[in-house]
């Protein structure tokens, strides 16, 4: 089954939306831009119809219509070169039409000299005007011809009075042809603003349906994130609604992370110093009983570096849970690093003497780095004990420190090769490499510790296999911000 986004989903649905609302606001507004067209047009029919109807009204006092003079002035107006650009539509003519009946509704006058001696009393502008109410009509010019694209009229009546008595009809015909041209005209103008308005629209659905699905996912990343076990800063959201649910998901996680670290360590610690404590309790036991002074020294021995493991391994768990709950550094400052790799050299002096160890170290002009001094002090120094402990007797090991890509890089490099599972367990707690000269039992914690470090220093530490032998390296950006 194919998955679809929820931004294409709420897109397509605000798209459906929108298309049905824009072709309903369209239909209705093209219906009511005609509707004004022909109330406009009418009006001025109407204003047309009355000042020709009272400019005739004196002639018929004498039951007499002058339609000579009237079919002159006419004629005369239709001869005339009229020039008008009205928006969109061009007028070089005057179309206007009239024609008159008397109060038997015969056509007595028609401008167009079509239809005169003709009975008009049925038309409806004809009729109801001689009935004394308002005469309009709507109609083919022609009875014949009535397809949807044969041309049509607008005719509105005015009546013709002596005082009281309507003694004939004036009717106003106007063809409706130049205004179905300029409806024709704003409405595809009409059509081409709405679809603008349409495209903008839309557009901005989908930005907002874009931001509103880039919050989600920055949420659901932050949650996959903090499952991973990864570090991530709580997102910030312009929307306060966002900002709490992933307050509360930073809560949740947290409560959880807590529940979680509790039982792994325990579980961790109990399993670590269950050798200790064994061996504590064996030594002792044996102890109870008589034996010779050497054997009472070697057991009592066995019971002090027992206990020195036990507290070392307490002290590093301490000192990694303070680091998993710190977020950023508290102090960074420039030192130098050649110090620091000295001392720890000089500190391990006694243990390379015994086992023949040869330390290599190249120095370099650019030893000044930026860090937390102690932390980094602390990475270094476990980075040296993990080689000191798996190099084997007459080893060499190699100290190595460059700056490369605007990146502090320090290496570790001892005689040997890792398998490739120690390689990729080399980092979790408690999983201890193998020590190939027996100078002491690692806490199996050097290596996480070192990682915690480098992830609040934004770097990173990995451990490989290459010719010169196991390469433990960790660096971090010259620049901390």
């Amino acid at each position: 089954m194919i998955k679809i986004s929820f931004s294409l989903r709420a897109f397509f649905v605000f798209f459906i939306i929108l298309g049905v609302l824009t072709w309903f606001f369209l239909d209705k507004a093209t219906d009511k831009l005609s509707t004004a067209f022909q109330q406009s047009s009418e009006t001025v029919l109407v204003d047309t119809a009355n000042l020709l109807a009272t400019s005739l009204e004196h002639q018929f006092r004498n039951q007499v219509l002058d339609t000579d003079e009237i079919a002159l002035i006419f004629e005369e107006s239709y001869k005339r070169q009229i020039q008008a650009q009205i928006y969109s539509l061009y007028k070089n003519a005057i179309d206007l039409e009239i024609y008159i009946t008397n109060r038997q509704g015969i056509v007595i006058y028609d401008s167009t000299g079509q239809h005169e001696g003709e009975d008009f009393s049925a038309w409806r502008d004809v009729r109801l005007t001689l009935e004394g109410k308002y005469g309009a009509r709507s109609s083919f010019r022609y009875e014949d011809k009535t397809s949807k694209t044969d041309e049509k009229i607008m005719v509105v009546a005015a009546p013709i009075q002596i005082e009281e008595d309507i003694v004939g009809v004036l009717s106003v015909v106007k063809p409706i042809k130049p205004l179905e041209q300029l409806l024709a005209t704003e409405s595809e103008n009409l059509k081409t603003y709405i679809l603008f308005a349409l495209a903008a629209a839309m557009l901005i659905g989908y930005l907002v349906s874009r931001g509103f699905t880039a919050s989600i996912s920055r949420l659901v990343d932050y949650a996959n994130n903090m499952a991973l076990g990864e570090r991530s800063n709580q997102p910030a959201f312009m929307d306060k609604r966002f900002d709490n649910l992933a307050t509360a998901i930073t809560h949740m996680r947290d409560q959880l992370d807590g529940k979680e670290y509790v039982e792994h360590y325990i579980h961790g610690l109990t399993h670590e110093l269950k050798t200790p404590l064994t061996a504590v309790a064996a030594a002792a036991e044996l102890l109870s009983e008589e034996m010779p002074a050497d054997e009472q020294k070697r057991f009592i021995n066995n019971i002090c570096a027992s206990n020195t493991r036990m507290q070392a391994l307490v002290e590093r768990m301490l000192d990694l849970a303070r680091l998993e709950n710190m977020t950023t550094l508290t102090e960074v400052n420039a030192f130098d690093l050649a110090d620091i790799i000295g001392a720890k050299i000089r500190e391990n002096d006694a243990l390379i003497r015994e086992y023949d160890l040869h330390i290599h170290f190249d120095k370099s002009e650019q030893l000044i780095v930026h860090g937390d001094k102690l932390l980094l002090q602390q990475a270094i120094s476990n980075l040296l004990d993990n080689a000191l402990e798996n190099s084997p007797q007459g080893g060499h090991i190699t100290i190595r420190y460059e700056l490369k890509s605007n990146q502090h890089q320090i290496k570790t490099i001892n005689e040997g090769q890792l398998d490739d599972f120690m390689i990729e367990r080399a980092f979790e707690r408690f999983f201890s490499l193998h020590s190939k000269n027996g100078a002491r039992k690692s806490t199996g914690l050097g290596l996480s510790f070192v990682r915690e470090i480098m992830h609040l220093h934004h770097g990173e530490v990995k451990l490989s296999n290459t010719v010169s032998g196991v390469c433990a390296e960790m660096s971090w950006p010259a620049e901390l911000s």
